[in-house]
């Protein structure tokens, strides 16, 4: 009896015993200091010389590099829930910090104060709407069926490209853009993004939802590119 007593309380405590912290908040550990990155590197890309800054502002800010860290963020949460969370942490984060760090640091003294808090207000926004679609795509696109994996990697694909489209119709020497050039690339890679996805994870993707998914996501995110920026230019 003793020995079937000793053996129930070791079961009891493995059964009670709680999970590692690394495994509910490791996406938002992640998401907080992936934000923070990205807001320090875009600020950085805003004060060093110019020849610098055509190399740093692709890497830290494009909506095509936020966005992947919104989708990284959300691949590595449980749930779709905490997949959006974790999305919109890394941008919501990254916005606080570089605009954050504009004021404190009065990196724009022709803008004002008041400017940069609306430009700050109106990202805020932005973070918000694209954290929750980058977060549940991404966590769909690892975890979901056929269909639901082809329409997320599709939503995925429009939202990185997006910006790219928008800088390739609003100005003719887009080549030239290191933002756009950036953003331009995502546009190729995550068409082709279903047929790597089908090569890593050996399931089946459905080209034929997953490439208009990503064309009309394109359209409309550019369409959306050109909406903010119109709001900011108001500013």
């Amino acid at each position: 009896m003793r020995t079937d007593h000793t053996t129930r309380s070791r079961k009891d405590d493995l059964t009670l015993a709680p999970a590692p912290v690394s495994n509910e908040r490791w996406p938002f550990l992640w998401a907080l200091l992936l934000g923070i990155g990205l807001g320090l590197g875009a600020v950085v890309a805003d004060i060093v010389p110019n020849d610098i800054r055509q190399v740093l502002y692709p890497l830290f800010s494009t909506g095509l590099v936020w966005g992947l860290g919104a989708i990284l963020a959300g691949s590595k949460a449980p749930s779709r829930v905490k997949a959006a969370l974790a999305a919109v942490l890394v941008l919501l984060v990254a916005t606080w910090v570089y605009y954050g760090s504009i004021l404190l640091l009065g990196l724009r003294p022709d803008a004002g104060s008041a400017s940069v808090l609306r430009a700050a207000a109106i990202w805020t926004a932005v973070s918000f709407l694209g954290g929750v679609l980058c977060g549940v795509a991404s966590w769909w696109a690892v975890n979901g069926r056929t269909v639901g994996r082809s329409v997320a990697l599709g939503l995925i694909g429009g939202a990185l490209g997006a910006q790219g489209l928008f800088e390739a119709v609003r100005s003719s020497s887009y080549i030239l853009e290191p933002n756009a050039r950036a953003t331009l690339v995502a546009v190729a890679v995550f068409l082709l993004a279903p047929l790597a996805l089908l090569v890593w994870r050996r399931r089946t993707v459905l080209l034929r939802i997953a490439v208009p998914v990503t064309v009309m996501a394109l359209m409309l995110g550019a369409s959306a590119w050109a909406v903010i920026i119109g709001a900011l230019g108001t500013l």
